[in-house]
């Protein structure tokens, strides 16, 4: 049986959907069980304040991407940059985004933000720093990921209600495809050479060169988010609170964890240095191991973090709103 985090309650101001762990969470693992080690476990080795906007507060617009040696999120009407080495900041402006934007991607040398506000995507040249292009595009779900790979930027899109992948031309961001999926697509991840688009409880593989989708594979309920890394494609999914791990060679899920983030609220994932981490508001922050997919350590929430998380330059990065907006850098695990 998989090992799962038992449910609780969080005593904080939050949404309903954002209710759920307590701050002493149990671990249940190979029929033992141990508290929950608390963030402060991993050492604040940098905390970097940043301005809290109405979209942080509103919309929960906490992206968080570690790309082209640098940290990466949005505090409008900005991309900016943090610089690990000596955290001096780079705002880029984006003309006319609203947000929420949907999770930050990185690909051709750009970081990619997808504004759900303004259905525009915003192409920023990780180099330059520079708004390269924009784009529109008709976005509906905010927690929907976007990829980039083939030369292209891939992202579940409102026609025929969310039912479509469309493929945008990285370079000059003209439309090349659309490609139908056989349900309501939840998100994108690219890894293996193909796209992966998450459904309501399969995945499909779409194939580049032909713009279809190839195959499907059963996966969990009602999918919440999805990664590429690890030479896999991770899905967590939010009616059952499981993660699964499909082979990202040969589609197959070659794994699966019960962690118990459950509902419509915000998780977030991300791999490096070894390990998968998830985020969410019900448990802050959990440590899988991609090998096994087992689980390692669940955090519990005393620094009061965001459902988002970037690894990067052998660190975690967390974000806060409150009571003031902080960005946090965590010494990850060996």
């Amino acid at each position: 049986m998989p090992a799962s985090l038992l449910d609780g309650r969080v005593n904080e101001a939050r949404p309903a959907w954002a209710l759920g762990a307590s701050l002493l969470l149990t671990l249940v693992l190979g029929g033992t069980s141990a508290a929950a080690e608390t963030l402060t476990a991993l050492a604040v080795e940098k905390v970097i304040p940043f301005e809290v906007t109405y979209s942080h507060l509103e919309n929960y617009d906490t992206r968080l991407l570690f790309a082209s040696d640098a940290l990466w999120t949005v505090v409008h009407p900005n991309l900016v940059r943090i610089d690990p080495k000596s955290y001096g900041q780079t705002n880029i402006e984006l003309p006319g985004v609203l947000g929420p934007v949907r999770p930050l991607a990185f690909g051709e040398g750009a970081i990619w933000i997808a504004d759900t506000g303004s259905n525009t995507i915003f192409k920023v040249d990780a180099a330059n720093d520079r708004v390269a292009l924009k784009m529109k595009a008709s976005l509906l779900s905010v927690q929907s990921p976007i990829a980039v790979g083939a030369g292209s930027l891939w992202m579940v899109t409102a026609e025929h209600a969310e039912r479509v992948v469309t493929r945008f031309d990285a370079m000059t961001g003209e439309v090349q495809a659309q490609i139908e999926l056989p349900d309501v697509g939840s998100g994108v991840a690219f890894d293996g050479g193909s796209v992966w688009a998450a459904g309501r409880n399969e995945i499909y593989r779409i194939d580049p060169a032909a713009n279809a989708v190839v195959a499907s594979t059963p996966i969990c309920d009602r999918p919440s988010t999805l990664a590429a890394g690890e030479g896999s494609i991770w899905v967590h999914c939010r009616n059952d609170g499981i993660v699964n791990r499909i082979d990202s060679a040969t589609g197959v899920v070659t794994g699966s964890l019960d962690v118990g983030v459950k509902g419509p609220g915000m998780v977030d994932l991300t791999t490096g240095g070894g390990h998968l981490w998830l985020a969410s508001l019900v448990i802050r922050l959990i440590e899988i191991d991609p090998a096994t997919v087992e689980l390692r350590k669940a955090f519990e929430s005393d620094l009061h973090t965001e459902a988002n998380v970037a690894y990067g330059d052998n660190s975690l990065w967390l974000l806060r709103i409150r009571p003031k907006g902080e960005i946090l850098r965590l010494s990850a695990p060996d």
